[in-house]
């Protein structure tokens, strides 16, 4: 079941309570819902999302969007005018794949705020004096890339420039411009992933075809990871920290994925977690970087589905990409932390 539009929609306090009676189309049956991301709230808004939305089988390119039932967009479209006053007034770029899109449409269109652009020019939306937005970067080091890129930016006939098939081009030269277009200032929280593009790449460099992704399982890229553990990611947050020296850096960690895809598998990403895991002191990154705990965040998800009997892939879109209810908690998580 999807979450309720409600569930991402929480007050700067740390638990606001909205009497619904006070909201015009509120439901007078309901009484006060304590907002906060805990698991008392997260039943009560989950069992008013029923109410409030139809689950509707999740295509790719949908991923993240929330249906609504006919005749209830203006009551949604009220009680989002009325918390969205509560929201704060915050900044957050994300800075990554399509999991980080994917939260960010799941955010924006459960707020009921237009989405601006595309993943790779930049995306953003406005929800009162909260601004979030989106920038795809191909993952860390220098090219080639994964070739998806290329044919991703082919396909929305993007200008070419050789410099923006450099990450480092269009993190330290594409995104400030982009950000402050938007935002007027630096974010006040950038989340970064270099995760499953560059997997893909090792994979790829190692002779991996994308014509053939019907496998069980591909090799361990050891070389690549050690030299990403020791090294590549460092470079990687560093740039971003760099490029952005008034805001506050995160990594996010990678979600397991349910079946092997160009070269990602459930084993590497776990071997990936285990690096950031040892990279980690007193839950900084290299001493510096706040971590969000998406991979972890997704395995208990995962195991209480498994618990109630419940497939797990009906969490995902497809076998890497998180469903709308895992997008939304982690937009949750996201706010929670530029809340701090």
């Amino acid at each position: 079941m999807l979450v309720s539009l409600l569930i991402v929609l929480w007050p700067a306090a740390i638990a606001l309570r909205v009497d619904l009676n006070s909201i015009p189309g509120g439901n007078s049956s309901s009484s006060f819902f304590d907002l906060s991301f805990n698991d008392v709230a997260y039943e009560a808004l989950a069992n008013l999302s029923h109410e409030l939305l139809r689950h509707t089988p999740q295509s790719h390119e949908k991923c993240g969007l929330n249906l609504m039932k006919a005749g209830t967009q203006k009551r949604v479209a009220s009680v989002s005018e009325y918390l969205s006053q509560s929201l704060p007034s915050k900044s957050v770029l994300f800075l990554g794949c399509s999991l980080d899109a994917n939260a960010l449409i799941a955010f924006c269109a459960s707020v009921g705020s237009k989405l601006h652009g595309n993943p790779y020019e930049g995306q953003f939306c406005k929800v009162g004096n909260l601004t979030t937005a989106f920038l795809f970067h191909p993952g860390s080091g220098e090219p080639p890339y994964f070739s998806l890129y290329d044919k991703a930016l082919d396909g929305k006939h993007m200008k070419h420039h050789p410099s923006t098939h450099w990450a480092w081009w269009r993190i330290t030269k594409h995104a400030p411009i982009f950000t402050q277009s938007i935002m007027g200032a630096q974010p006040d929280l950038v989340v970064v992933d270099d995760s499953l593009w560059s997997l893909s790449k090792w994979w790829e460099h190692n002779g991996g075809d994308i014509s053939m992704t019907n496998q069980s399982s591909f090799p361990i890229p050891s070389k690549e990871l050690q030299q990403w553990c020791n090294g590549g990611l460092k470079s990687h947050m560093g740039l971003v920290a760099a490029t952005y020296p008034s805001s506050r850096v995160a990594f996010r960690t990678a979600p397991t994925v349910t079946k092997p895809f160009y070269g990602q598998t459930a084993e590497i990403i776990d071997i990936m977690q285990e690096c950031i895991a040892a990279q980690t002191n007193g839950d900084r990154l290299f001493g510096k970087y706040s971590v969000i705990h998406f991979h972890d965040m997704v395995d208990r998800m995962m195991q209480s589905s498994k618990e109630k009997g419940q497939p797990v892939e009906d969490l995902y879109c497809d076998g890497i990409h998180p469903g709308p209810e895992i997008s939304l908690a982690y937009a949750n998580m996201v706010l929670d932390l530029v809340r701090i």
